[in-house]
C-alpha cells in the first residue's frame, strides 16, 4: 500500500482536531468521526465506517482509539494506524498531564462546575445521534432490529455482559448469513447480496 505523506498528515490532523475538541469519550466522538471521514472528506462509505465501528466493538480498549487505529489502517496501512492513533491519544494526554496539575483546585470553582453540568447532557446527546445513525443503517431489516433490541434487553434489563451479547449477536449473524433473505434491504446479514 503506498501512502503518500499527504494523506499521513491530513489523518493526524483530522484526529488531533478531533481529539482535542471532541468531549465525552470515544461514543461522543462516534458522530463526529463520521461526519467528517464519511461525509466531509469522504474517505470512506457508510458501510465501510459502520463496518469499522463493528469490528472495534469486539476490540478491547476506548472505542476512539479503536476506530481511529482501523480507519487509519484501512486508509494507509501501518502508517495510517500510527499517526491516526498519535492524532486521536496525543489531545488526551497534553489534557490530563494539564488537569492532573490542578484537579484539586479546578474541581470546586463553580464555572468548572457549571462547564461540566452544560457538557454532560451534550454528551449523552451525540450517545444517542450515535445510535440512531448506526441503527439507521443496521435497521433496515427484522433481522437488525430483532439483534438490536435483544442486546438491549439482555444488557439492560438482564445484567448480560456486553461482550457475551457481542459474542451471541455475532455467532447469530453467521448462523443467518448462509440463509436467503426476503428482505432485499438487509444489511450484512445475507449471503448473496
Amino acid at each position: 500500500m503506498v501512502t503518500s505523506e499527504r494523506l499521513l498528515s491530513r489523518l493526524f490532523m483530522v484526529f488531533l482536531q478531533l481529539g482535542f475538541f471532541v468531549f465525552g469519550g470515544g461514543w461522543a466522538m462516534i458522530p463526529l468521526i463520521e461526519r467528517e471521514l464519511v461525509q466531509r472528506k469522504k474517505w470512506l462509505t457508510k458501510d465501510q465506517f459502520i463496518d469499522n465501528l463493528c469490528v472495534v466493538q469486539v476490540l478491547p480498549g476506548t472505542v476512539a482509539v479503536n476506530l481511529a487505529l482501523t480507519i487509519g489502517y484501512n486508509l494507509a496501512g501501518w502508517p495510517g494506524l500510527v499517526v491516526a492513533g498519535l492524532g486521536v491519544v496525543l489531545p488526551s494526554v497534553i489534557v490530563i498531564v494539564v488537569i492532573a496539575q490542578a484537579y484539586s483546585f479546578l474541581q470546586t470553582l463553580p464555572l468548572v462546575v457549571a462547564f461540566f453540568a452544560g457538557v454532560r447532557p451534550v454528551v449523552v446527546g451525540l450517545i444517542v445521534a450515535a445510535a440512531l445513525r448506526v441503527g439507521g443503517q443496521v435497521w433496515r431489516s427484522w433481522r437488525g432490529w430483532l439483534l438490536s433490541f435483544s442486546v438491549f434487553v439482555a444488557v439492560t434489563f438482564a445484567g448480560v455482559n456486553p461482550i457475551y451479547a457481542l459474542i451471541s449477536a455475532a455467532l447469530v449473524g453467521l448462523a443467518w448469513k448462509g440463509r436467503p433473505s426476503t428482505d432485499h434491504a438487509e444489511h450484512g446479514l445475507t449471503g448473496g447480496e
